[in-house]
């Protein structure tokens, strides 16, 4: 049965799932789910040994809420980077036993202003909103990421569910759906336009924004199973993995964890951002379902 529930007073309070086909363990903190397991698999969700639980800083790994910029925005100046809407306790609206709900509004940042950190995002972004966030739970992971304009007039904004997901090893996967599908590379040198060619494989870091609205299958003999990634009312996938290099700059990612890493996100940026005019709301969802493999079948 659902119910109401007053916000968490301990953000760092997990709230834990449970059905018959599977488990999660969720934070206030970020609205920031950091578990997923279905029954009889290895968590489908990745999240580092050194991941650090503290206010005012984001969780490395699990599934960060990217809001209401990603990165640093279409300004490229943007701080603190992928938006405050992970650095900060969301309250929890309703609970059952397979779904909860979360809020973060602009009265929420409005109650907490005089912190500098609260002050410099109302700054940022002074528009009155409310953001609701989804998790349910079974044979599925289904997340929901709503944002409501509460204000007189229109603003624009950018998203993402920046997933991370656990692999066997992220050089032995291969990532399928992708295949003629235009993408930009983000390289030291900038972004350029490239098309996928084939499955996608890793050999080094890669940090790619794919222009895609269609089903990504995660496939790793290693766990002998198919991650399936689908998204509505997401125009882009972000794909990303730091490799050695990218993670030894990264105090709050284990040593050689890179390895069982690969990120595959559900965004709305840059072109694709959201405008909402007064009393407008937008809604992203991302899913998550795993497909088991045969012994000895190949996918």
């Amino acid at each position: 049965m659902v119910h109401d529930a007053s916000p968490t007073p301990d953000p760092f309070t997990p709230i834990h799932l449970r059905t018959a086909d599977s488990i999660a363990t969720i934070y206030p903190h970020g609205a920031h789910l950091c578990s997923w397991i279905p029954t009889g698999q290895p968590d489908a969700i990745w999240l580092s040994s050194g991941a650090v639980f503290a206010d005012m800083r984001f969780i490395r790994g699990g599934v960060p809420i990217c809001f209401p910029w990603f990165g640093a925005g279409r300004t490229g100046t943007m701080k603190p980077p992928h938006g405050f809407a992970r650095l900060l306790p969301w309250r929890v609206q309703k609970q059952s036993a397979n779904e909860v709900e979360f809020t973060l509004s602009s009265c929420d940042l409005e109650a907490a202003k005089k912190a500098p950190d609260i002050h410099a995002f109302r700054e940022a972004f002074p528009h009155q909103f409310t953001a609701s966030y989804q998790v349910s739970i079974g044979e599925t992971l289904t997340l929901r990421l709503t944002v409501h304009n509460d204000g007189d007039s229109a603003f624009d904004y950018q998203e993402a569910l920046h997933t991370f997901l656990a692999v066997s090893d992220v050089r032995t996967i291969r990532i399928e759906g992708l295949d003629g599908t235009t993408y930009l590379d983000n390289s030291p040198n900038g972004l350029s336009e490239h098309t996928q060619r084939g499955d996608l494989i890793f050999s080094t870091g890669i940090d790619r924004i794919y222009f895609s609205r269609q089903p990504i299958q995660v496939v790793d003999e290693g766990f002998s199973r198919t991650i399936t990634v689908e998204r509505e009312d997401a125009d882009l996938a972000v794909i990303w993995n730091p490799w050695e290099k990218g993670a030894a700059t990264m105090p709050d990612m284990g040593e050689n964890e890179w390895q069982t890493m690969i990120c595959v996100e559900g965004a709305n940026a840059f072109d694709s951002s959201i405008h909402l005019e007064a009393g407008e709301s937008h809604s992203m969802l991302y899913r998550l379902s795993i497909t088991e493999h045969a012994s000895g079948a190949q996918s």
